[in-house]
């Protein structure tokens, strides 16, 4: 699991986060049942 780790750069799981946090806040503030 560590090298799988280490194999992937700290910049692309920072954007994959972001990314997935944006998704996450939009679908949450136009989501039907957020209202």
């Amino acid at each position: 699991v560590g090298s799988d780790i280490a194999g992937v750069s700290p910049l692309a799981l920072s954007e994959d986060a972001e990314r997935v946090f944006l998704l996450n806040l939009f679908l949450y503030l136009f989501s039907p049942t957020s209202f």
